[in-house]
């Protein structure tokens, strides 16, 4: 990838990234002078790069949610995410443990509006 500057060049044609629901229209956008920007994403959507990994909750890109990362972060990466961030991740992501209901496997935010509580997933 770094010869390609970062640019998901994986597709065939060279033009389309996969998403969930098949083939979407722009590939990922590239990390390189990210820094140097304001606005990110393919259509200068994001005004923060945390806030373009809500692109993942998206039914043609990943149709996943926040909960569904965190999880497979904690799952794959633990060690090497506690190695790097202070606090570490949350015990409670593990299914095991024993306030893990804190964490469900999936679930949206909640609307603007909604009252509080569980968000819908």
């Amino acid at each position: 990838m770094a010869q390609s500057w970062f640019v998901d060049t994986r597709s065939n044609p060279n033009n389309v990234s996969s998403g969930a629901n098949g083939f979407q229209s722009r590939n990922t956008t590239s990390l390189v002078n990210n820094v140097f920007s304001t606005w990110f994403n393919s259509n200068g959507g994001r005004d923060a790069q945390w806030i373009a990994g809500t692109a993942i909750e998206g039914a043609s890109n990943a149709s996943a949610t926040r909960l569904t990362l965190a999880h497979r972060i904690f799952d794959a990466y633990r060690a090497e995410y506690d190695a790097i961030f202070t606090p570490g991740l949350d015990p409670a992501l593990d299914p095991g443990a024993p306030d893990a209901s804190r964490f469900p496997p999936s679930g949206r935010a909640k609307a603007a509006g909604d009252p509080a509580g569980p968000g819908k997933g």
